[in-house]
Formats: structure tokens, sequence, C-alpha cells
């Protein structure tokens, strides 16, 4: 992309943009919902059609917000969400998309949005208009808003000649077009306010990198109210003209080979998810039924999250190899949801095995993310004192560009200025060598024993080396005042959690072979036992605060 052509799209909106793509689109189908994985079906747009379905959204929705300019987004995944939130974008409405409550503690996280972001408009499904009518009363003022989209209609503007929509602009280039709710893994939810500057800063980048083009696909199972599954899912292919395809987390978590055999058949070119979900089709895929799949159209098979342990995305390229997954395909990314989502990670597309080799590196068991020849927009300073840090040495991670957001809705971000750049303190831990930034740990996660940083994700590791039983995306540490001795919480990948004296403290002694470190007790717990947020990820203060009350 020129320097003139990069101009000119930063001049129009992400309304205008998709507006063009859907109508440019070679895709025959540029939106399919994979219902229950596929089993029953797929419901699929044309570009047409879900551009005509979007543009009346956005005409019902304009007059049922009553001049309202911010609502809640909370249905189930499929078409309807992402025709409404394509109906939020062209008219003008901040969108917050929150999960479908199914229970009283998942009403209380959504009560506690609506009150932290002074909302009570929420746009629904017949799902969740039905849970909200029954589970809430007219004391609490909200303004359900059902759209109901006709099958029927949808099916006869097929090819029909469709007038563009009417676009509302955002008031300024400041105000959030969506409102991302983080995941509150280590504190309470925030809102982060993204506005169009920052989605069209970060979908240009993701879109370079990633080698974007109108004639791919983008095959995504992650929730629609997530940073990865939103922006990186939905938003960033369709401003491109690519197809979506989707499918539930739900559909995903109950059989997880649905999500390589969706790849295969739908010649999915970028798809991805968290570390578990390699895991799990690891632990279950049968030989047979890799030789069966061809991934060999996988271009980018994306592992994100705050920590990608090395070996797992090597057991990834050497398993599925035998579907055609090339090696250079399985690639480890870092973002967060106050850089909007795509901070660094990338394939690495020529053919270099020397630049490839040095994914790995001996000071950590992470993987590394690839950030190509230039990254001036990422530093590492030391913990103490800010000082820029040396290539291999660990301290925080900071970036700067134009995908950082706006802040909270009710709070600043933390950064700092410097010679007219604003610098964003991610809370992350981790170090550049060789062009590949390396995230060993959240700041968060790490307890200082004896002067020495110890980080969660390398303790869980190595207990789960030690016993393959155990989940190392579920463990947490806890440090005991004042004596300062620590304890491992872990869970299994299974229900139950019966280990004997001797495996425990066979883990003990790799952990303090390993790391020098002394576990005054590991408590290994059944699947499922520790709360998690809305994206899977373990709530560590709160299972930290739970086991200093002997909750847990």
């Amino acid at each position: 992309m020129d320097d003139q052509t990069l101009h000119h799209h930063q001049e129009k909106s992400v309304a205008t943009l998709l507006v063009e793509a859907l109508k440019s689109s070679p895709q025959p189908y540029i939106l399919t919902y994979l219902n229950k994985g596929g089993e029953l079906g797929e419901t699929r747009y044309t570009p047409s059609q879900l551009l005509a379905e979007s543009a009346q959204y956005a005409e019902r929705l304009r007059a049922d917000m009553n001049g309202a300019r911010t609502a809640l987004l909370s249905m189930e995944p499929g078409c309807h969400f992402v025709i409404a939130l394509l109906g939020c974008i062209f008219s003008g409405i901040t969108a917050i998309p929150v999960p479908a409550p199914r229970s009283p503690k998942e009403m209380v996280r959504l009560q506690a949005i609506m009150s932290d972001s002074h909302t009570r408009q929420i746009i629904c499904d017949a799902n969740t208009l039905a849970y909200f009518q029954k589970e809430t009363s007219d004391d609490d003022r909200l303004q359900l808003i059902h759209i109901s989209i006709d099958a029927n209609e949808v099916d006869s503007r097929a090819g029909a000649f469709i007038q563009e929509p009417t676009i509302t602009p955002f008031i300024s280039p400041h105000e959030p077009v969506i409102i991302q709710y983080t995941s509150g893994s280590t504190k309470a939810p925030r809102g982060v306010k993204v506005s169009e500057r920052n989605i069209l800063a970060n979908q240009r980048i993701s879109a370079e990198k990633w080698r974007f083009a109108p004639e791919k696909n983008m095959l995504s199972w992650l929730p629609h109210y997530h940073d990865m599954g939103l922006f990186g899912s939905i938003i960033y292919p369709l401003m491109t003209g690519m197809q979506c395809i989707l499918m539930s987390p739900v559909d995903f978590i109950k059989q997880p080979l649905r999500w390589l055999s969706a790849v295969s058949k739908h010649r999915a070119a970028i798809s991805g998810g968290p570390a578990f979900a390699y895991q799990l089709c690891l632990d279950i895929a049968p030989d047979d039924f890799i030789r069966g799949l061809d991934l060999s159209c996988w271009q980018a098979a994306y592992c994100g999250a705050d920590y990608v342990p090395h070996q797992l995305l090597e057991n990834v390229r050497k398993r599925f190899s035998a579907a055609g997954l090339h090696s250079r395909s399985v690639l480890a990314c870092y973002g967060l949801a106050e850089s909007t989502l795509y901070v660094g990670g990338e394939k690495i597309w020529e053919d270099l095995p020397e630049v490839f080799a040095q994914r790995s590196n001996p000071l950590t068991t992470c993987e590394g993310c690839y950030l190509g020849r230039t990254f001036d927009h990422i530093r590492i300073l030391s913990s103490e004192g800010g000082k820029e840090q040396p290539p291999g040495e660990t301290g925080k991670i900071y970036i700067s560009s134009d995908s950082v957001t706006e802040g909270y809705v009710n709070a600043e971000l933390p950064v700092f200025e410097e010679n007219g750049r604003t610098w964003l303190d991610t809370g992350d831990i981790g170090f550049i060598k060789d062009n590949f930034l390396f995230i060993t740990g959240r700041e968060k996660d790490m307890v200082v024993i004896h002067g020495k940083n110890i980080f969660t994700n390398d303790l869980a590791l190595n207990a789960a080396n030690t016993i393959n039983t155990l989940n190392p995306n579920a463990c947490v540490l806890y440090k005991r005042e004042p004596d300062h001795r620590l304890t491992m919480l872990i869970e299994t990948k299974n229900k139950t959690a019966e280990f004997d004296e001797e495996q425990v403290a066979l883990i003990k002694r790799q952990v303090f072979d390993e790391f020098g470190v002394s576990l005054m007790d590991v408590s290994i717990l059944p699947r499922g036992s520790m709360p998690r947020t809305s994206s899977g990820k373990v709530q560590a203060d709160l299972v930290r605060r739970s086991y200093a009350e002997q909750a847990v």
C-alpha cells in the first residue's frame, strides 16, 4: 500500500470502508455461520445481503434508540450479532459487546458494566430479550431493543440492487466506536474506549502484517465480544472484503476438533486462538483424524495469549504437519484491548531458516512473537528507573501507536509522555532479542522471592511437564506474608484431582531443581474449580483472596 493510498484510506471512516469492501468483495458469501459447528448446516450471507440487512438494521436502530448514542450489544453468537454490530457502526452508535447472560452471576457483571458506562439500552436477539424480560423488572429501567431479521426477506434480496446505507458519523474522531470491556483476569473489568482512529490504525497494521486479501477466508470460534473475536475475526476481515466463517465458542469447547475440520473444509487462510485451544486439539486428535485433514490452506495459525509456550507450538507444528500445515504458519502473536487488539507477531513469510530459528530463547520457555524488520512502537524499560533495556534483558513492555486507545470509561490509561510520543504501560514483562518479542509473564502474575522474579507461567509449565494431566493454563501462585512462602494452585485437565504425596513431592523437587524455589504446598484442583473471566482466563486475584481466606 503506497503512501497516497494509505492517506486516502485513513481519511475514510470505518463505516465507509466496510461499505466499500462489501460492494467490491469477490466472495460469493462474505459471512457464514456454522450451526453446531456445521453439523446442522450453515447460515450464509452474500456481500449484498449483508450490506442490505445491516443498512436496514441501522435505520430501525436510529429510530428505536430515541437519541441515545450508546448501547450494550448482548446476543448469541451468529449472523444476527454481526448485522447488529454493522448496524451500530452505520448509525453512529457506540456498541458495548457483552456475553449473552445465562446465570445470575453473569447478570451481576452486566449490571456493573451498565453502571460503569451509564448505559440502559440493550440490543438483543430473541433469546437474550426473553432472558432480560424474565430476570429484570421495571425498576431496572432498561430499554430492550429487539430488531428481528426475516430470513425470507434476506433471501429475496440476493442479487438485487442494494442502496448504500445512510451513514451517521460519530461525533468526533475520539468518540468510541466500541467500548471493549476487558476480561478482568487480575482486576475488575474496565471499559476500553476504542475510537475510529484506533480501529483504522490497528486494522491497517494487522492486514499488512498478516496479508489480508479479499479472496481469503477467516475462520473463528472466538467469542464475538472479545477483542480477538470482535476485531480480529469480524470487523477487520470485513473491512478487507474477506469471508468471515464463524462458529460458537460452546460448539468448539464441546468438540474442539470441529475447529480443525472447519479450517480444512472451508479452506481458511487465517484462524487461531489461545494456547489452551491448541492443547485441547493435541490432547484428543487421533492420528487417522489428522491424516484426513488438509491444512495446507492455513497460512496463519496464530496463538494469542499472555504467554505462549514454545514447546506447545512445536508440538502443533510436528503433529499437524501430517495434514499439510507448514511449520512457519504456526505463530505466536501479542496484543491487548488497550491497544485495540494487535501489537505484534507475524508469520515469517519468506523462507528464512536463520530467522525462524530465533523463535525460541534459552532465557524463557515461551515462544517469541516475530516483529519484522522494524518495531519502533515497542520498548522494554527496566522496572526500576525506566531505563531502556538492551536486547535480551527483561523489563516492562511499553507500546506507542495510533492503536493505543482513548482510555477507560472512567479512568486514564497508565501512560507517560516522551519526545512527543505517548507510551502505554502494558502490564506485561518480556524482552526483545533478534527481532522477536518474548512475553515472559504478566507483572500481576509475578512474585518476587528473595529478589528473584518468579512467573506463574514458568512454574505451571514445569509442573505440567512433570505430570501431564495438569493444566498449565489454570495455575495461580500465592505468596504468604510475611515469610514469603509460596503455594501453587493448579487444576487438572479432567474433573478429578487424585494425586498422591509422591507426585506432589516430585513437582516440588522439579520446581526447586529448575528455579531454585521451594514450594510450601501444591494444591491440585479438579478442572473448573477456579473462577474464570468472560474470556475463560483464571481470575487470579480472586483465587488468591479466596485461598488466603481458606475458601478455595
